[in-house]
């Protein structure tokens, strides 16, 4: 399959499955985002390295744009990852976060250690400043069960994702996202770094509560204390 997908449809990005907890099959691709949601985050996964000689493949910063519509569907808006230093990874977030606009949530990893947690609060300080509201999460130690809520919700069909055809090539994100989740096994191998920004936005999302949308029928009453002068 994976030779076929890459000779004849030219997917060279094609990868070998995985017996990881994720499948694409299990969700579906739309042209463009929903219009009428109730809630829209976006998740960062934060690093700070480049490729160098010495370290060839570091770690990626991620963020991942997912939305809850009024029927439970989440859908993957949009998918950015970078490798670069603090200020680059910082330019970045804020360039995203001017572009997803004030309605979105944004979360921070509130991960163990005295200097990421400094740096997870002194971005969203910044980030507050320009009107962004930012929630720090503390991730838990166990990925598997963080992605693993996820992963049922796309088997059970209520996951889809909107289409990067027609993006400039650079901007693509379809292809490494879901080879990313196809082929997290829980293990060391390999990057997790959309899987652990997903795992993020859906465990935020799925718990926010909407209250239903009701009137009150408009009525007067007088008032029997008071009197006229």
């Amino acid at each position: 399959r994976v030779e076929q997908d890459r000779l004849l449809h030219g997917s060279w990005t094609a990868r070998e499955e995985s017996t990881g907890y994720f499948k694409r099959g299990w969700v579906t691709k739309i042209k463009v985002p929903p219009l009428h949601v109730v809630s829209r985050v976006r998740s960062w996964d934060l690093a700070a390295s480049e490729p160098s000689e010495t370290y060839k493949d570091p770690d990626y910063t991620a963020g991942v744009l997912m939305s809850k519509d009024k029927n439970k569907i989440y859908t993957i808006e949009h998918v950015v990852r970078c490798r670069k230093k603090f200020l680059g990874v910082e330019e970045l977030i804020l360039n995203t976060a001017l572009r997803d606009g004030r309605d979105v949530v944004i979360t921070l990893p509130l991960d163990a250690g005295a200097s990421s947690q400094s740096y997870a609060k002194t971005l969203q300080a910044k980030l507050a400043e320009y009107g962004f509201t930012v929630r720090l999460i503390k991730p838990k130690a166990n990925k598997v069960l963080r992605f693993g809520a996820f992963a049922a919700m796309a088997e059970a069909g209520y996951v889809q994702y909107v289409s990067d055809e027609g993006c400039p090539v650079e901007e693509q994100w379809n292809n490494y996202y879901l080879n990313e989740l196809e082929q997290f096994d829980g293990g060391r191998k390999g990057h997790d770094d959309c899987v652990d920004s997903t795992s993020d936005s859906y465990n935020y999302i799925s718990r926010q509560a909407v209250l239903p949308n009701f009137s009150i029928t408009s009525f007067t009453q007088s008032n029997p204390f008071s009197r006229d002068f």
